[in-house]
């Protein structure tokens, strides 16, 4: 499906031959995952123990917000959505 000034070719993407239903699914759960992502939930924490008796704790989450925007994205546009933003075109007056 043509837009703007490229070609967009979902065989040539890790989505390739995934069925459309599966496409929405995903994409509904990467959307509920920016919104999680946004709030701060769902974190992932790790700890252990020293074997000096001391505990050390780690927090952080799997996906950052950059990578589940950009799944997010690819997914829309395999859906056949615009992009977020459009090609930018000089303008003279």
């Amino acid at each position: 499906m043509p837009y703007g000034y490229g070609y967009f070719d979902q065989n040539r993407t890790i989505l390739a031959g995934v069925p459309r239903a599966t496409l929405v699914i995903w994409q509904g759960q990467l959307q509920q995952a920016m919104i999680n992502l946004a709030l701060g939930a769902n974190p992932l924490s790790l700890s252990y123990s020293q074997g000096d008796g001391g505990a050390k704790s780690i927090t952080h989450n799997i996906v950052s917000p950059v990578q589940a925007k950009g799944m997010l994205e690819l997914v829309n546009r395999c859906l056949g959505l615009p992009p977020a933003r459009r090609p930018m075109t000089p303008f003279y007056t």
